[in-house]
């Protein structure tokens, strides 16, 4: 089973007539009495075919060496080095074939059947590989452009490499299915083994191979064409798009003449020669082209010959990755360039959703909060008093502004009432006339609209779609307030009093690359541009450095809306007393009675 064709090359049978219908792998080359008086012709197609292997064999082993040597491997490189390995594995197997085809045609010395197989199922898996692997490769780039927020924050962190194992495994056990199973004598015959075979493995390519390739290729095509010019994309979607593209032309066409010539459509006596050895320039040709497509995309233009091969190369690699976060763009709401992580506008709304604009007269709707306190206690957690609700998962809506509106109050509403009670985020969403639904929205925003409307619906009654839909608010189902307050809160040491003394309070912060790809400890990366994310500040404490066991590092303990797959649980802590990611900007604070 190969990326394009399930046998590539002629194969193995006892003295095969030209005349008869022939099983494509190698070994029927050897026995072809008619090919015998061609042997000249043949092998100089053969040689030319092994020197194309052999270009081929040094591109996929530069790329593998810059990949395993001079770049980090990510999420997206895991996928590129085995499809090199896989590449390299299947030039190299084929160049044998080739030079022993050419042995045996001058030489008249044939290969042992058992060398023959093992050929056969050596290159037989590392072609499939290549093909799952090319398949994977555009998926991946799909699903993180059409599910960012899951992509960034929930993805699996092993999930590459568990896929290439998985790859490799279920590459290992088709080639040994297809070649133990349906030998050449009984695929000559035509047994109902080979039949479900080859019906199978034309399924597997036209029915859900291609179609994946063809989707995630319009997906990226579509992402190029609407991205801005501010905000140009990775260098490595076209390499993507492009070896896609050589694949679905070198090997499709190729794979549905095998698929015919199989069930005797075409004329075996008039086709056969001439589609075996297509089938290996094609073939060749695109396993070798990917290194070649890397270095052109890679290269720089304005440089003669682009660059070294190990630069272009690298600059495909790493542009996902490092080039890309620097892209510039420019924030609606000031009007001034921001710098963003690899994400489109677009994309990087689904993870803030906050304006800048407040939509209320704050004389009249916030004071400012003086603290009440003498004696702040050192740490404080309010998940240890049951009144904090599951982390929620704003999915791909701007709607943390809901989420951190809503928890402020879940937890207020609990210390007074002594039960804990989801709120609806939903509610927020649809029908707070202050804010945008799931574009953006503000805190204090949504606090003067439940002052309004003196009440707000519990997360069961009115349920979070992850969209914005028409407002169902309900006032018989609410809990209602009598008095609303709210206040800002000003400075890290009012918050922490706050904190402990009322309880979790609202803070805006500014979100970049590294903040998203946080997992566990003390956040210690930097978050440059605007505030543009809603969080909830649910505790504070301190944490005594390994390095330095008499220095302690002050931290907030912050609730996010990205699931419980983020961070720790959902949660994460951010350094204190230092104004990190821009959280000491603007935090609030809320009172109310309970009607």
């Amino acid at each position: 089973m190969g990326r394009g064709s399930q046998r590539t090359w002629p194969t193995k049978t006892d003295k095969i007539r030209y005349q008869s219908l022939p099983n494509y792998k190698p070994a029927a080359i050897f026995h072809v009495d008619s090919l015998i008086s061609k042997a000249m012709t043949y092998s100089i197609v053969a040689c030319f075919a092994a020197i194309l292997c052999m270009c081929g064999l040094i591109g996929n082993a530069v790329v593998t060496w810059v990949l395993l040597i001079q770049i980090k491997l990510n999420k997206y490189t895991v996928y590129i080095l085995n499809l090199a390995i896989a590449d390299f594995i299947y030039l190299l197997f084929v160049a044998i074939v080739m030079i022993l085809m050419v042995d045996q045609m001058l030489n008249s010395r044939s290969p042992t059947e058992l060398t023959l197989s093992a050929l056969e199922i050596v290159y037989d898996l590392a072609y499939t590989a290549g093909m799952f692997f090319l398949t994977a490769i555009s998926l991946e780039r799909c699903l993180s452009v059409l599910f960012p927020i899951w992509y960034k924050c929930h993805r699996p962190k092993h999930l590459s490499s568990i896929t290439c194992l998985l790859i490799w495994l279920l590459s290992i056990i088709l080639s040994l299915v297809d070649n133990l199973i349906c030998p050449a004598p009984s695929f000559m015959r035509g047994t109902n083994e080979c039949t479900v075979i080859q019906i199978f493995t034309s399924v597997l390519t036209f029915a859900i191979i291609l179609p994946l390739m063809l989707l995630s290729s319009f997906t990226l095509i579509y992402v190029i064409k609407t991205t801005s010019k501010k905000s140009r994309p990775p260098k490595i979607y076209m390499a993507i798009i492009v070896t896609v593209l050589v694949f679905l032309i070198s090997i499709i066409p190729i794979r549905l003449l095998w698929v015919n010539l199989y069930f005797k459509v075409l004329s075996a006596n008039a086709y056969y020669v001439g589609l075996f050895f297509a089938s290996i320039y094609c073939t060749v040709f695109n396993s070798s082209a990917n290194p070649f497509i890397y270095f052109f995309v890679g290269r720089q233009k304005k440089k003669k010959f682009g660059g070294s091969v190990n630069e272009a190369l690298s600059r495909v690699f790493k542009d996902d990755d490092t080039e890309h976060s620097n892209d510039v763009y420019e924030d609606p709401a000031t009007g001034s360039d921001v710098h963003f992580p690899d994400m489109n506008q677009e994309e990087l709304n689904s993870y803030k959703g906050i304006q800048l604009k407040r939509r209320f007269p704050p004389s009249n709707h916030s004071k400012i909060h003086q603290g009440k306190l003498t004696n702040v206690p050192d740490e404080f957690d309010w998940r240890k008093t049951e009144c904090v609700t599951p982390v929620g998962d704003q999915g791909q809506c701007g709607a943390s502004w809901a989420f951190a509106t809503a928890g402020i109050i879940e937890t207020r509403y609990c210390v007074e009432k002594h039960v804990l009670v989801e709120l609806s985020k939903q509610q927020l969403v649809d029908c707070d006339m202050y804010d945008d639904g799931c574009n953006e929205g503000h805190p204090l925003n949504a606090l003067v609209y439940i002052s309004n409307e003196k009440g707000i619906m519990r997360n069961e009654d009115y349920t979070y779609l992850e969209k914005k839909s028409k407002c169902l608010y309900d006032e018989t189902k609410a809990i209602q307030f009598s008095e609303t307050d709210f206040f800002y809160v000003t400075g890290e040491d009012n918050m922490a009093i706050s904190v402990a003394q009322d309880g979790p309070i609202t803070v805006l912060i500014a979100i970049s690359e590294e903040f998203m790809q946080y997992s566990k400890g003390i956040f210690d990366g930097s978050c440059p541009g605007i505030i543009n994310h809603a969080v909830i500040v649910v505790g504070y404490g301190s944490e005594t450095s390994g390095h330095s066991p008499d220095i302690k590092q002050d931290y907030w303990i912050i609730k996010n809306s990205w699931g419980e797959g983020w961070g720790e649980g959902g949660y994460a802590r951010m350094k204190r007393n230092v104004n990190q990611c821009k959280i000491a900007s603007e935090a609030v604070s809320v009172e109310f009675t309970v009607a």
